[in-house]
Order: structure tokens, then sequence, then C-alpha cells
């Protein structure tokens, strides 16, 4: 798929992640808790988000405030939903 990438900007082939994944990854397309990210930056590179944990962290930390913003559910809400807190 062609579009912009959610870190980087850059314009081109990328791939969608899911801001909350593992068991949760179903939960993440429920709630539209994805973003593009260009290979490099999803899976290649060494800043990518699935090979730097600080990436990986500051991405579910998004998605957790995406989902409170879209429902209006606190913390504890999505605790009750996910399994637990990224925030």
């Amino acid at each position: 798929m062609t579009g912009e990438c959610f870190l980087c900007g850059r314009w081109g082939e990328v791939q969608v992640h899911h801001l909350i994944p593992g068991a949760n990854r179903k939960k993440s397309d429920e709630y539209g808790l994805t973003v593009t990210l260009c290979p490099d930056c999803h899976t290649l590179g060494p800043k990518s988000a699935h090979r730097n944990p600080e990436v990986m962290k500051e991405l579910k930390k998004y998605g957790q405030a995406m989902w409170m913003k879209k429902t209006g559910g606190t913390v504890d809400d999505f605790i009750k939903e996910f399994g637990r807190s990224y925030l």
C-alpha cells in the first residue's frame, strides 16, 4: 500500500502497524488503533517499531491515548479492555 509513514513522514510503501499488538491485535483493528509505517520504521531499521523498545513503548502510549480520546474512556476503562495501561 502507498501512503505516509506516521513516524518519519516519508511517502511511499507503508505497512499497517497495530498500536496495541499481540492478543489485542483484533481490538486494535476494531478501534482503529493502527498507523502506517514505512518498512524502515516498521521492521527493518534499527529504530523501527519492532526493533526498538522505546519506539514501541511510545506507539503503545499513543494508541492508548487515541482509544481514550475516541471512547471517552479512562485509564481504568482501558485496563479493563486491554489488560494494562501504557501511560
